[in-house]
């Protein structure tokens, strides 16, 4: 799956590329035909990242909402572009570069007030500008109360999503929790001391540094 780093950058590159021409899109896929053509011949303005989700805006008001999902992905290639590869959802045809969308599990055309919807129910992911990191930490730090009683390891609440969104599968919870806590505590024995007493005794019997 993408992840979150994968999205801001592909989001980056796409902004160089095409943000301020005027596109020329087509879908090879019927299912995104009509998106496709309502788009085409518009000019982007911008292409943003929120969490594992992409925004282009369109200077008619259209916003084009794409999520990769697991198996979705883009394409780069030169413009003029050579014959597109596979099933390709959607092509977005620049000066100097051409993308290519294909299995992407989200691939719409919506207004400005259904992306904010969208974007309001994704809570704060940590890789966007808007995230008052100071704020989170210090409700981390203290413990969170909830409907189901108190929150007080890391690993609780990333899982119930109560500190930021987009953490991902429960499989790579415990990574993204020690990688956190030790970029912003500073050190793991101090993370898993403060916020996982079990699993700092558990590592010190076993002589990990961590």
């Amino acid at each position: 799956m993408p992840e979150g780093h994968t999205v801001h950058r592909l989001a980056r590159d796409q902004n160089e590329d095409l943000a301020g021409h005027e596109v020329r899109t087509s879908a090879v896929q019927d299912r995104f035909a009509e998106g496709a053509a309502r788009l085409d011949g518009q000019v982007l303005r911008k292409v943003e990242a929120y969490g594992k989700h992409m925004f282009s805006w369109f200077e008619g008001g259209d916003v084009l909402h794409i999520h990769l999902g697991l198996f979705g992905k883009w394409r780069r290639s030169p413009s003029p572009p050579p014959p597109p590869i596979g099933e390709v959802r959607l092509r977005l045809i620049g000066p100097a570069r051409t993308w290519d969308l294909a299995g992407a599990i989200t691939s719409r055309v919506v207004d400005p007030g259904e992306r904010d919807r969208t974007v309001a129910g994704l809570l704060h992911p940590v890789q966007h500008h808007d995230l008052d990191q100071a704020a989170h930490m210090q409700r981390l730090c203290r413990g969170i109360k909830t409907d189901i009683g108190w929150h007080h390891s890391l690993d609780q609440c990333l899982v119930q999503r109560l500190i930021i969104g987009a953490i991902g599968q429960k499989a790579t919870l415990h990574h993204h929790a020690h990688e956190i806590g030790f970029r912003v505590v500073g050190h793991c024995r101090i993370v898993h001391s403060r916020f996982h007493p079990a699993i700092y005794r558990r590592n010190r019997v076993r002589g990990s540094p961590c």
